[in-house]
């Protein structure tokens, strides 16, 4: 089977905060291939929306450098070392192998070493200052769209659905990136028909953005960035101000266009939705942690995971390592393996966590 071309990819991309030396992301390698779903996770202030800017654009990195397709932005030095970055028609099998090492690097991280509280002077403070450096408030919000019409192939649905929303009307709104890349008015209008219509919006063309819900307006960023024509969409934790209606209703429409060939960097608090990624990346610290599948991250102890002082921790999976909360279909399964029984597949929903325990097998000796 052929291995996806990586479409966006971070090459030992280092940022600070602005004016100051706080450590927002340290040496982040991180790809995304075509049509991937990749789930991103971590505590506040763990650099998740610093690295979703990044990757679209918003925000240049202070050493090393992003592609996108080919086209490159960052700084001149590649941030470990100060070495040049290579031309751009040097990199390509630079990026392959970066990609595959990306996946390959699991918990180790950077040497295991996670950077220490007092070192960028608390988790609160370093998500403040990701915050001034990023800025996600509505008055920001022209800002952001202009630096991703720059670079539309990656666009960004930030988390509060009001700090994204510029047009007076509906129709206004998908069509402020379309007129920055200067399309034609009577091409505009088709394509933002389209884009509407692909997020379950056809119709609302004329509707005051100011009348919609939280959950349509997040629709009408994703409609947005459609018409942009991205092919990787961010979403920084797009459903978590959202009520589950609403919320089920943007996963069905992520789902769908993930299914059509977009790819997703899918950034979240909520671990139930790690089933539906092809990867899981784990941010603590500004470092990327953990790259793998999402059944390694819940099930697979083999893992390297190392402890801040670089000892290495055995039979401790990256998920109870880094103290997030497993989903009930993970945790039951892990209690019933517990007790003694051989599940035919490691669920990650309720659904496969039914069909699990429906083909379940109960060993000699086990305790229920």
């Amino acid at each position: 089977m052929c291995k996806k071309n990586v479409f966006v990819e971070a090459v030992g991309v280092h940022v600070k905060a602005a004016g100051t030396d706080i450590p927002l992301l340290t040496d982040v390698r991180f790809a995304v291939r075509d049509g991937e779903w990749v789930a991103v996770i971590g505590k506040s202030g763990s650099g998740k929306s610093t690295l979703a800017k990044t990757l679209a654009g918003v925000i240049q990195p202070d050493a090393g450098y992003v592609t996108r397709r080919g086209r490159q932005n960052g700084s001149s030095a590649a941030g470990t070392g100060g070495e040049a970055v290579k031309a751009e028609g040097d990199r390509d099998s630079e990026i392959a192998e970066s990609a595959e090492g990306v996946g390959d690097a699991a918990c180790a991280g950077t040497g295991g070493e996670s950077v220490k509280s007092e070192e960028v002077s608390g988790a609160e403070k370093a998500e403040r200052a990701e915050g001034a450096r990023a800025g996600s408030t509505a008055g920001d919000a022209e800002n952001v769209r202009i630096a991703q019409d720059a670079q539309h192939p990656v666009q960004l649905v930030m988390q509060n659905p009001e700090a994204q929303t510029i047009g007076e009307t509906v129709f206004e709104d998908v069509c402020f990136g379309l007129e920055n890349r200067g399309i034609a008015p009577e091409d505009m209008a088709v394509m933002a028909e389209e884009a509407l219509a692909k997020t379950g919006l056809a119709g609302y063309a004329g509707r005051m953005t100011k009348e919609l819900s939280g959950g349509q307006k997040q629709l009408l960023a994703i409609a947005g960035a459609l018409a942009a024509g991205s092919s990787v969409i961010v979403f920084d934790e797009a459903t978590s101000m959202l009520d589950p209606a609403s919320r089920e209703r943007i996963l069905g429409v992520v789902k769908e266009l993930h299914r059509q060939g977009t790819a997703v960097v899918w950034i979240t608090q909520l671990l139930d939705e790690l089933a539906f990624a092809d990867r899981v990346v784990v941010m603590d610290g500004g470092k990327a942690v953990f790259d793998g599948e999402p059944r390694q991250f819940f099930y697979d102890a083999s893992f390297p995971v190392v402890d801040a002082d670089g000892d290495r921790v055995e039979h401790e999976t990256c998920c109870d390592r880094y103290g997030f909360v497993r989903p009930f279909a993970v945790e039951t399964a892990r209690l019933l393996i517990g007790k003694g029984f051989t599940l035919p597949k490691l669920p990650l929903t309720p659904e496969e966590l039914a069909e699990a325990v429906a083909e379940a097998s109960f060993a000699e000796g086990g305790v229920l």
